[in-house]
């Protein structure tokens, strides 16, 4: 049993020296949550062992075991991940305890990713689809439609830049937001890493993987009236008076009439109504309302 023992030993030591400094937590088994498979094959392949260097006792015992397994040919023997979490649950690196920890601090922790600040980007992505009202997947931004369309988003998009800019919510400048490759459109770039806005948003972000992008405020032709307070309470934090509650919603409904027919399919867009400028405007006053709510979010 001890030779057994001291052969598993090998197999796990001859794996983690090819780690050296890059293991996490001192666990080879967390470590691995964390490597590219490219970098674990070439590890492997580093670390495997003859059955020529292995007595067949030993060989029988660990392959019987599922504590090792081939790797190349058949003569060639690595650790397997069974084997990892055996050499390191006798040995106390490890227990499921430290794994469930591990894995909610730093793969399931979704509330330490929303305290990330929303960025620049992100912000100015946000301002002009609420303005434009792109509020359903029916009202979205669609970039596979001709360039015309995407130029013109990219006019909403420059705009809301500007309207933040003046309110001092930004920090970088214009050529900092708006920059991107010559083969693609400055909006689809801007999308492209926009990514974390869906969890600064609380899911209300949604987009297809098909260059499709809304705020998914209204679904069975109800209009998610707290959450689109919730979008403003993002962007202005709930400071605004009873001046610049006005500057808000009249931009959002100048950026509405001035866009909608170019941006929308005008059968099935009914954001540009009266109606949903009074509950933009509410929704500006319920943010400034709700103020202390929305910081516990």
């Amino acid at each position: 049993m001890e030779s057994n023992y001291a052969e598993l030993e090998n197999f796990y030591n001859s794996l983690k020296r090819e780690f050296k400094k890059n293991l996490i937590n001192n666990s080879l088994f967390i470590t691995l949550f964390e490597t590219s498979k490219n970098n674990l094959y070439m590890y492997l392949d580093i670390s495997k062992r003859s059955e020529n260097l292995l007595e067949k006792e030993n060989l029988n015992y660990l392959r019987e075991k599922g504590f090792i397994t081939n790797f190349g040919d058949m003569n060639n023997y690595v650790i397997s991940i069974n084997g990892i979490w055996e050499y390191e649950k006798i040995n106390n690196i490890v227990n499921e305890k430290f794994i469930i920890d591990y894995l909610n601090e730093h793969k399931f922790n979704l509330k330490k990713e929303q305290d990330i600040e929303i960025q620049d980007k992100e912000k100015v992505l946000l301002m002009g689809l609420i303005a434009s009202r792109a509020f359903s997947e029916t009202s979205c931004v669609d970039l596979n439609k001709e360039n015309y369309v995407a130029d013109k988003w990219k006019e909403v998009f420059e705009k809301s830049f500007y309207f933040l800019k003046t309110y001092d919510l930004l920090k970088k400048e214009y050529n900092k937001i708006f920059s991107g490759t010559k083969n693609v459109h400055i909006v689809s770039e801007l999308f492209r890493r926009a990514q974390p806005l869906k969890i600064n948003t609380n899911n209300i972000y949604s987009f297809k993987r098909n260059r499709e992008y809304w705020l998914n405020l209204y679904e069975d032709d109800y209009f998610k009236k707290n959450d689109i307070a919730y979008l403003f309470y993002i962007l202005f934090k709930g400071n605004l008076d009873a001046s610049q509650i006005n500057e808000v919603s009249h931009f959002c409904n100048k950026i509405s009439n001035d866009y909608f027919i170019d941006l929308f399919d005008i059968n099935k867009h009914i954001f540009y109504l009266p109606e949903y400028d009074d509950i933009i405007k509410r929704a500006i006053i319920r943010s400034i309302e709700e103020k202390r709510r929305y910081e516990q979010l």
